[in-house]
């Protein structure tokens, strides 16, 4: 693939998280103002399912797309990394988001 087309669907995966975002952050608009600790646990539960949403599509892409041996050490290192740098690998599951 050219770069500009893997540019392309990042943008198109993007626009249908944020499609999705909105309709749940219109479900949760009742959750406070920023600063809240209820609109800051929202935020960060959004923020947590964006990254695991994310992940997957990086798995989903170098399986599907790249043909990419899901026992391939590359691969395995990838999700690996991808799962330590998380929000919850970082703490960030416990209020601390924005630190």
């Amino acid at each position: 693939l050219e770069k500009a087309e893997v540019l392309e669907m990042a943008v198109s995966y993007v626009k249908h998280i944020q499609s999705n975002m909105k309709g749940q952050e219109n479900r949760d608009s009742n959750s406070g103002e920023p600063g809240d600790p209820k609109r800051d646990e929202v935020d960060m539960r959004h923020f947590e399912e964006g990254y695991r949403e994310c992940v997957k599509e990086v798995a989903r892409y170098l399986a599907e797309v790249e043909g990419m041996n899901l026992q391939d050490v590359r691969f395995l290192r990838l999700l690996c990394h991808l799962q330590t740098r998380g929000p919850a690998a970082r703490g960030l599951s416990n209020g601390k988001f924005g630190s």
